[in-house]
């Protein structure tokens, strides 16, 4: 006969072995079905947001995504962007982190690619 505490100790160890293989199964699964459908990707990762365009900040935006004024005030300056009007896009990543796109030194398109962000997200900022 087994004592009733090694009963319970057990069965609790069965349970969060199975909330783990749970787990695991869960993040496997989203992250092939992140990689075979854009949809899921877009749902489980998130897309990148324009945030300031030609040095116009999108409070709205960065309200909507949880993000202050302020903070991303403190990413331009770690930058070493002084004024605004030298921003041609920040944009916030699908990881959370912001990418600042300066106006090119050299005349060019700098690190800026077309197919960087969804055509949609890139028609909004051409409106604005």
């Amino acid at each position: 006969m087994v004592p009733a505490f090694r009963h319970r100790l057990f069965s609790s160890f069965l349970e969060t072995s199975r909330r783990k293989i749970r787990a695991y199964v869960t993040v496997r699964f989203s992250g092939r079905c992140s990689l075979a459908s854009p949809w899921f990707c877009r749902v489980f990762e998130g897309r990148p947001r324009i945030v300031v365009s030609r040095g116009r900040v999108h409070a709205d935006r960065l309200r909507r995504q949880g993000i202050g004024v302020q903070e991303l005030y403190s990413k331009l300056r770690q930058c070493g962007i002084e004024d605004l009007a030298q921003v041609k896009f920040a944009i916030l990543e699908a990881d959370g982190g912001i990418s600042i796109l300066k106006h090119g030194e050299h005349g060019g398109e700098g690190l800026y690619q077309p197919p960087m962000l969804p055509a949609r997200e890139m028609a909004w900022a051409e409106r604005r």
